[in-house]
């Protein structure tokens, strides 16, 4: 597995990884952030680290999509990730499940950002073109 993105929560409260294997697709892993700090900052008398916390929960990429980008939604309810096919995806973190799913570009999407009120989803792609989207 290779780790390929990091994106911290805007509470702190989780970060989400997004990694890939070879014959895997890719896998969004969601991880409590006070679990993993107190991970790193423990000493333990036998010498050794325990495992790593397990992750809160996992989410898979639609098959045959890899993920470009990943950013957390208002007030850490959803994930909205981008693939190399062109789609935006918004992932519904209560109910654990796809919420929306769009082709908005004709190429891979190399990035996306929100603005700081979550208002406004900014897309780049390989098809030459950047695009203004709602999130909702």
């Amino acid at each position: 597995m290779q780790t390929k993105i990091v994106e911290l929560s805007y509470s702190d409260k989780f970060f989400a990884v997004v990694s890939s294997g070879k014959a895997e697709d890719d896998t969004i892993r969601i991880f409590n952030t006070k679990d993993a700090l107190a991970w790193g900052v423990r000493s333990y008398p036998e010498g050794g680290k325990k495992e790593f916390p397990a992750p809160v929960f996992e989410v898979k990429a639609p098959r045959d999509h890899t993920i470009n980008s990943l950013k957390w939604g208002y007030l850490d309810k959803y994930l909205i990730y981008a693939t190399d096919r062109g789609r935006i995806i918004r992932y519904d973190i209560e109910a654990k499940k796809i919420d929306d799913a769009k082709d908005v570009h004709k190429s891979e999407i190399f990035s996306i950002e929100q603005t700081i009120d979550f208002s406004m989803l900014l897309t780049c792609s390989r098809d030459g073109t950047c695009k203004l989207l709602n999130p909702q």
